[in-house]
């Protein structure tokens, strides 16, 4: 999934607990953010997505780790 989509639905939840809260952006100190597995988006120096989320429940290689555990 390409990281722009990750990011605009953060904007956009973001603005809408604030919206809700009565709260402006200046008003923030801090905000925690949590998702439910491990997925990563490598980004280079200056934060630029450099490649699609990879999800953590990807399964592409599955084949390579059965034949590595001798399953497969």
């Amino acid at each position: 999934m390409p990281a722009e989509i990750y990011w605009q639905s953060v904007v956009e939840g973001t603005r809408e607990v604030l919206a809700k809260a009565g709260l402006g952006g200046s008003e923030i100190e801090g905000i925690g953010l949590s998702s439910q597995g491990q997925t990563f988006i490598p980004v280079d120096r200056e934060g630029n997505a450099l490649h699609h989320a990879i999800v953590w429940i990807d399964n592409r290689a599955q084949g390579i780790v059965d034949r590595w555990s001798g399953t497969g």
